[in-house]
């Protein structure tokens, strides 16, 4: 499974994108995952995703919102992509729907909700998510909000049990958690484990 991260980070809008896809590329990568980093050129972007031990393909710095997405899909084709995960606040609805022509499935971790989303899954864990009007260009969008985390969990926690056992599953019994009212597992985000292995099984 190859999966391309296309988020950026810089003295201007800080690494907050970049840090919260390297902890998820972390547990992507545990799981069998090789991951690629596409990033526009900066130093210390480059430095702290090699130093987490992933590979780094950068882009000029300046190029704008087209050039962009030309090399984003050439890369896609070169590296035989499977997944793209974006994590940006600069790619509209026309650069995602292009992208999405080229990859089996497209995640995209968005904050603002300021566009309708062609992608397969979108993420947003924030507190405020569930007040924001997310829109589907497909109707086919899968939201991951804080409302939507419930089913999930459990989900994963049964296809995760014939594997395990009934032993520990993130520090929690297996059997305790599946039998909890979804009222105690909605206030739960997914952790980054759970959000790798969710995302692996729609592909």
């Amino acid at each position: 499974m190859k999966i391309a991260i296309r988020a950026d980070g810089n003295a201007n809008i800080g690494l907050g994108h970049i840090q919260r896809c390297l902890t998820l590329s972390s547990q992507l990568k545990k799981k069998g995952a090789k991951v690629i980093f596409v990033v526009k050129e900066d130093k210390i972007v480059k430095e702290k995703v090699k130093q987490e031990g992933f590979e780094v393909i950068e882009l000029e710095h300046n190029l704008n919102l087209d050039k962009d997405l030309r090399y984003i899909v050439k890369t896609i084709k070169e590296n035989k992509i499977d997944i793209l995960i974006t994590d940006s606040y600069e790619f509209d609805e026309k650069y995602l729907i292009e992208v999405k022509k080229n990859v089996a499935l497209l995640v995209s971790i968005d904050d603002l909700a300021e566009i309708a989303f062609p992608s397969d899954i979108l993420i947003n864990q924030n507190i405020y998510a569930k007040e924001l009007s997310y829109r589907s260009l497909t109707a086919k969008t899968e939201f991951l909000s804080d409302g939507a985390v419930a089913a999930i969990k459990r989900k994963i926690l049964m296809d995760t049990e014939g594997k395990v056992g009934v032993h520990e599953y993130l520090g929690r019994d297996i059997r305790a958690v599946i039998q909890e009212p979804l009222s105690s597992l909605e206030v739960d985000r997914l952790s980054d484990f759970e959000l790798a292995e969710w995302i692996l099984t729609r592909k």
